[in-house]
């Protein structure tokens, strides 16, 4: 079973690049209508759009575009008033059964566009990892899209890395 407990410190997103990853390559997301920047160290992941950094331990992933994750999802608001649901809903999809806290949860932007951004750490087989998931606004009456990020907890170079490629996101419309 999944634990979990509520923020317990304001909202502080991981500081974006100024520009894309270094050495990245923008990538087509295909039905999604959009694109990211991936370092060109990771490897797309076949059927998918998550692209793995294996020797650093690092994943980022456009997870799908979804108007429901256990509670509907019109707007960002839904996201705020239930990310909790949310993160339990996305812990259980992404199958870590291990115990989690929300670290932080709050207001974000991505590439221009609102964004409402739920930091934690996962603990699972005592390795302990940062989670990142980034709702991005859809700019349709309904749904958000759902990326996130994933890397060893403390490791600040992966934080700037990860937060950086998923802050390259652009929808096109």
């Amino acid at each position: 079973p999944i634990e979990s407990t509520q923020p317990t410190v304001a909202p502080i997103a991981p500081q974006p690049s100024e520009n894309a990853p270094a050495a990245s390559t923008e990538q087509d997301l295909g039905i999604y209508n959009a694109t990211i920047a991936i370092p060109a160290n990771y490897t797309q992941q076949e059927n998918a759009y998550s692209y793995i950094d294996k020797e650093n331990s690092r994943l980022i992933a456009l997870m799908d575009y979804t108007w429901r994750l256990d509670v509907p999802i019109y707007s960002l608001k839904d996201i705020e008033n239930h990310h909790k649901e949310i993160t339990d809903a996305i812990m259980q999809k992404m199958d870590l059964g291990g115990s989690y806290s929300i670290i932080t949860a709050g207001a974000d932007t991505i590439n221009g566009v609102d964004a409402y951004q739920i930091y934690s750490t996962v603990k699972e087989n005592d390795e302990t990892v940062d989670f990142l998931i980034e709702a991005i606004d859809g700019k349709n009456d309904f749904g958000c899209y759902i990326l996130i990020g994933c890397y060893p907890s403390g490791d600040s170079n992966a934080q700037e890395e990860v937060y950086g490629a998923i802050s390259t996101f652009t929808s096109k419309g």
